[in-house]
This record gives structure tokens, sequence and C-alpha cells, in this order.
């Protein structure tokens, strides 16, 4: 058994678990990219060149952004991410950015594959104002059904279609 180098450990997410995510069947199908799951290595940073929490965490700025979006962690954030991801874009080299909305932010975190892992690992993540990388990929609703009226609206709805009674007879 080979033992892996540091920076290409994966981190432990919020959950417990090394996996922060996957790219679904119905992405990758619409993407022709491998539907696998999404970890967050220890990577490196050097001189602003890296991958993975080292690298996300070499930068300052983005930290502090992060954390003042109340994300307690760079693993928090990153996590978020790779769950709640309702877009996929396309950098100009040619790395996916998984998508979210949050607040008035898109937070992402823009991924690549790794072949010699057979998954999918972050690069580096960051909240944008607006995303205008190249949309390839947007969730649509499960079944493509139309939502259901909310709790309040269910009466309102039922009385629309009710056949109305004669005054002073109950049906």
């Amino acid at each position: 058994m080979k033992i892996l180098p540091f920076e290409q450990r994966s981190t432990t997410a919020p959950d417990g678990n090394t996996i922060y995510g996957f790219i679904s069947e119905n992405a990758a199908s619409a993407l022709s990219v491998t539907s696998a799951p999404i970890f967050l290595l220890n990577g490196f940073d050097r001189h602003g060149k890296g991958f993975g929490l080292k690298h996300i965490n070499a930068k300052q700025s983005r930290s502090k952004q992060i954390s003042n979006l109340g994300f307690r962690n760079i693993e928090k954030f990153v996590w978020h991410v790779c769950q709640k991801y309702t877009e996929i874009r396309m950098c100009q080299d040619g790395r996916l950015m998984l998508c979210c909305n949050y607040e008035s932010y898109s937070l992402t975190a823009i991924i690549e594959w790794r072949k010699e892992h057979g998954s999918w690992s972050v690069i580096t993540a960051l909240p944008k104002r607006v995303a205008r990388e190249k949309l390839v990929w947007k969730k649509t609703r499960e079944g493509q059904s139309e939502p259901k009226p909310a709790f309040a609206e269910k009466p309102r709805f039922a009385t629309l279609s009710m056949p109305k009674s004669p005054a002073g007879k109950e049906s």
C-alpha cells in the first residue's frame, strides 16, 4: 500500500467524512465528464500557486471574506458549495466551477479531475458577487414537477374547484 504525500491527502468534511460532495450523474452526463466524489485535499501554496486547503487558506483576504459570510472555516465553506451547487460553469483553463447562491453572493469552488485518484479535487474556493464564467449546466427541479402550493394556499385552491351549494343548504 502506497502512502500518499501530505498534500495529496483529503481533509475531513464538516460531516466527519472525507467526501465533500459529488458530481451528479445528471451533470456528468450533460458535461461528458465522470460522476465521482469531490475531495478537498490538504494541498499546498507556493507564491499564490497551488491547490486545496493550504492554497485557499494562504489568501488572508479570502479567508476573512468567507468568515464574514458566517462560515467558521474553509472546510465548512467548501462543503456548503459542494453540497448545494445549482450551476456548473466552465473556467478558461477547462476546470469546472461549482456555484450556489448565498445572500447576494455566488459561492464558488473550482474543481479538476484527478485521474490518479479517480475523483474531483477542489483547487480553490471563493465568494463572488457575480460568476461570469460560461454556464454549462444548471440544476433543474426533481422530475421537472411544478412546486406544490404552500400549506396556507391549499384551502384557497380547494375552494376554487368546489361547487357552490345553494344558500342556506349544507352539503
